[in-house]
């Protein structure tokens, strides 16, 4: 088995909009399209498929389910440092962009309630390091969560502590001191960073 980390951005559902709008802004075109119905009804295309499927119309809704038929497979442009710069180069055919990249959609209740928590799962090991190294990669889904209205940003590296890469505003790199805790997150979405962080 190999590696697969992912960044997991917590938004309100009024706000899954804006992350949307900001993803397909980054994403490669000619791979597809899928449409997603918001609350309230609005409509984004993205240039991708879901489940390698063109054409699907997927449903972000409020409901405390866990959206198991959300899926996109994307492929995004992220700003370019030396890591970015290194997988690039041996991907002559990433056309500046790297995936793919697995978004999914679930219930945040573990973090905040009412909120979606959106994942973005590298599919390979290398693009896993990739995420976990890079931080331009880093700085895009910070900047992507600040500008979505987000509670939280973490990276999950599949270890018993994540890793904190935005709370209420705040870029930041820090692993959790606590382990996938309830009472934890719930703070970090509160407002109240400094509780459970490794300084």
């Amino acid at each position: 088995m190999g590696l697969d980390f992912a960044y997991v951005v917590v938004v309100p559902p009024e706000r899954a909009a804006d992350l949307l709008r900001h993803v397909a802004a980054a994403s490669r075109d000619g791979l597809g399209e899928t449409t997603t119905v918001l609350v309230g009804g609005e409509r984004i295309d993205l240039p991708c498929t879901s489940g390698y499927v063109s054409g699907r119309t997927l449903v972000v809704d409020d409901s405390p389910r866990r959206h198991p038929d959300f899926w996109l497979d994307l492929s995004l442009r992220f700003p370019v440092d030396d890591m970015v710069a290194d997988y690039l180069a041996d991907s002559p055919r990433a056309d500046g962009h790297v995936g793919l990249i697995y978004a999914g959609l679930s219930a945040a209740d573990w973090c905040k309630r009412g909120h979606l928590a959106f994942s973005f799962t590298a599919a390979t090991t290398r693009m896993s390091v990739l995420f976990r190294d890079s931080a331009a990669i880093r700085g895009w889904f910070a900047d992507l969560a600040i500008r979505s209205g987000a509670a939280v940003c973490l990276l999950d590296v599949e270890e018993e502590r994540d890793w904190l890469v935005m709370a209420n505003g705040t870029p930041t790199f820090t692993q959790l001191s606590w382990s996938h805790n309830y009472l934890g997150y719930h703070g970090l979405a509160a407002g109240d960073p400094l509780p459970g962080l490794v300084l």
